[in-house]
């Protein structure tokens, strides 16, 4: 199967199916699925084979005779990594959203397949010129997925996320076109280091979309989307995305932009887990959780440990996800059985669901376990080598590092007491529904384990991400 085919496969599978589903809104559900598993299938089966030659590039040029404006696709083991990662989380969420969404309109299954396209282009793009167009998009479909529901809630939502990510857009932009005038190109083998305000710029994108401070408001408000859109866009995937950029561009930062890179992300990191530690909505403390673990992603590239970096946001992906959706169970069930007289997100009126709910209960407390750093958890391994690098290089950034995992450690402890394990007299009278509710669970929930990513559950150095 060549690379060729495959790419356009992967790329203009779920946008096939997210047309098909606005002309026949019947079929939208049964096309995107669809679509969500043959992308998910041909990733999974290309990193089986690795692609031989890696890195593999193709691309043509858009205007002819104008350097740098050329599309295509890049299969490198960033790229691939990512592939599978979107590919399979956005087929979790695909197969959940059969239980979660299964009574609202099928205009959902267009915005997911049209979020799925988007972000498999963004990562198979060969150039910053092709990033950006698919980045736009990703911002887009995001924007539909948050104002889905219609309430009051969302329509104040989605527009505080689409400009607040404007912004990081504009000093992304203004930064590829600086970039595109001093190098004329913006291919991801042919960056150079870029002095100046060209790293900062760049920086911006990340900012916004990776939800980093000042910029990180957008997404706590975000979780007036579904909960399923929450777990594919709002944790695993979409937010990723400025990291990726991040990855990409790391040839053009200076030492003093990386400096201000690390900084920014601690503060993220350890702001948010104050933040997470004081909540009660469920969602809203999984929105800070994953503005922390951002930020501890963001603080690595800034401390020069990119790899680790990216191996922190494979692992978070998958825990995150498991807890999104693990989340929606939660609401959706609770939802039902109190009939508007309690919040179905308000832990405090939950406890004692462990017995009554227990692969939902099992994927959390799995996924809780990685998110704190428990040994023989996925996030152990990727935070084990975050520190490391944060020890080795500044002692101070190791510190406050330490005590975001420390205060990340306590309230996903809080979390799973108060929700599972807390005697409760009044607990409803719930159950998991089907297959299309465990699957998911059962998948990610395992894959929040360190076997997923290394044979060794106490040595980040074996792991294969790095």
């Amino acid at each position: 199967m060549s690379p060729t085919f495959c790419s356009l496969v992967l790329v203009l599978a779920p946008l096939a199916g997210a047309f098909w589903g606005a002309g026949f809104p019947r079929q939208a559900r049964q096309a995107v699925l669809g679509a969500l598993l043959v992308s998910a299938g041909t990733s999974i089966l290309l990193a089986c084979t690795r692609i031989s030659h890696l890195p593999h590039q193709e691309v043509i040029a858009w205007i002819p005779g104008t350097p740098g404006a050329q599309a295509g696709f890049r299969w490198d083991s960033l790229s691939l990594t990512l592939v599978v990662l979107v590919s399979v989380i956005a087929l979790c969420v695909g197969v959940f959203s059969l239980y979660y969404m299964q009574r609202q309109p099928p205009r959902y299954w267009g915005y997911l397949g049209l979020f799925a396209a988007s972000m498999l282009g963004l990562a198979l793009s060969p150039n910053l010129l092709q990033l950006f167009v698919c980045w736009e998009l990703v911002g887009f479909s995001s924007f539909l997925l948050i104002s889905y529901y219609r309430t009051a809630e969302a329509s104040r939502a989605a527009p505080l996320a689409f400009w607040t990510n404007r912004i990081g857009d504009a000093g992304l932009l203004a930064g590829m076109l600086l970039l595109w005038v001093q190098q004329g190109h913006t291919g991801w083998d042919e960056l150079q280091l870029q002095g100046s305000w060209v790293p900062l710029l760049l920086f911006c994108g990340t900012l916004a979309k990776s939800a980093q401070f000042p910029l990180q408001v957008w997404l706590p408000a975000a979780m007036a989307g579904p909960t399923p859109a929450s777990a594919l866009i709002h944790a695993a995937t979409m937010v990723a995305a400025g990291v990726f950029l991040l990855l990409r561009t790391f040839p053009v930062f200076t030492p003093d932009a990386l400096q201000v890179v690390a900084w920014i992300g601690v503060v993220t990191a350890l702001l948010a887990a104050l933040a997470a530690f004081r909540q009660t909505d469920l969602k809203r403390l999984l929105a800070f959780s994953t503005i922390s673990q951002l930020g501890y992603m963001v603080a690595a590239v800034g401390l020069g440990a990119w790899q680790a970096a990216y191996f922190h946001l494979l692992t978070h992906a998958v825990f995150k996800a498991a807890l999104f959706l693990g989340a929606g169970v939660l609401i959706h069930e609770l939802g039902h059985a109190w009939q508007g007289s309690r919040d179905p997100q308000d832990m405090r009126h939950m406890g004692g669901l462990a017995r009554r709910l227990p692969f939902t209960a099992a994927s959390m407390i799995l996924a809780a376990a990685a998110l704190a750093g428990l040994p023989l958890t996925a996030g152990f391994l990727s935070k084990e080598a975050i520190l490391t690098q944060a020890w080795a290089v500044n002692p101070v950034l190791f510190g406050l590092l330490g005590v975001g995992a420390l205060l990340t450690a306590a309230y996903s402890f809080r979390m799973i007491w108060q929700v599972f394990v807390r005697p409760n007299t009044d607990a409803p009278v719930v159950r998991e529904r089907g297959l299309v509710l465990k699957l998911p669970l059962v998948v990610l929930g395992l894959g929040s384990l360190w076997l997923a990513f290394g044979l060794h559950p106490l040595a980040a150095a074996d792991s294969w991400p790095l």
